[in-house]
């Protein structure tokens, strides 16, 4: 089980950094009402999975949109970040990017 962060001291930097025992110990931290939103959360993002090991169904959490939907409501920042695609320039564009300095 992953140990969980305090994140009412130090905030997460990334979306993966985010794991409910310790997105549960925020809520906690921050009172009644934000812990009755996470517990609604929880229930309204149940999942079926299939166990890796026993092949069995069982009931589990959906923690992607769990994940998401907390980090939109107390970290904003982590969710508006903009994806770019970063590309390799290819061999022709960094001679004509050289070709462009040397002028």
């Amino acid at each position: 089980m992953a140990k969980a962060r305090d994140y009412s001291k130090v905030a997460p930097q990334k979306l993966s950094e985010l794991n409910k025992e310790s997105m549960l110990k925020f809520c906690i931290s921050k009172g009644k009402e934000d812990l009755s939103w996470f517990n609604d959360l929880c229930l309204n993002n149940r999942k079926e999975k299939i166990n890796n090991i026993t092949k069995e169904q069982i009931n589990g959490f959906d923690d992607n949109a769990i994940r998401k939907a907390f980090a939109k409501k107390y970290f904003p920042n982590l969710v508006d970040k903009k994806k770019t695609k970063k590309t390799i320039p290819t061999f022709e564009e960094q001679l004509k990017q050289a070709m462009e300095q040397a002028k």
